[in-house]
């Protein structure tokens, strides 16, 4: 099994399903981009995000309905994502909208594969941990800190602290 992260591809509902539903456990990235699929940089605490990373999740059942349903929540408010429901409401929010997101935004996302449930996790863990060691804080969709202890090890490990 790889331990790379995929290429960006579209969030499109069907490709979703034919390309990852054979595939229950890994990790994703959801990002923004323009409509020409330029990233839309994200300013934060530790610099500017140039891929416009606004999540960062994991599935333990099924990779591409983990997909769907940030999309779903995050497109049309429906659903239980809290990650994708949260970018429904800022991409909703007039100021955002009018004066800093891009017009024809578009959302992207990529995976990594886990071989199981623990292994997901770890590499959730590992993808946060690495993001907020770069910019000193977590996506802007991400509300909270999986796993704290191991979230702390793997900075550690980063040599973030």
């Amino acid at each position: 099994m790889t331990d790379r992260w995929s290429d960006w591809n579209a969030i499109d509902l069907a490709k979703l399903a034919k390309e990852l539903d054979d595939y229950k456990y890994g990790v994703y990235q959801i990002r923004i981009t323009d409509n020409k699929n330029s990233p839309f940089p994200i300013p934060r605490f530790g610099g500017t995000d140039p891929d416009g990373i606004i999540y960062i999740g994991k599935s333990d059942n099924n990779l591409g309905e983990r997909v769907d349903t940030f999309y779903r929540a995050g497109v049309y408010g429906v659903g239980s994502h809290s990650g994708g429901k949260l970018w429904y409401v800022i991409s909703k929010k007039r100021k955002f909208r009018e004066h800093t997101l891009p017009q024809d935004l578009k959302l992207q996302y990529r995976t990594k594969k886990a071989t199981d449930k623990a292994d997901a996790g770890d590499k959730e863990v590992r993808a946060l941990a690495e993001y907020f060691a770069q910019y000193g804080e977590l996506p802007p969709c991400n509300s909270n800190f999986p796993r704290w202890e191991e979230f702390m090890k793997a900075l550690q490990k980063l040599k973030a602290l």
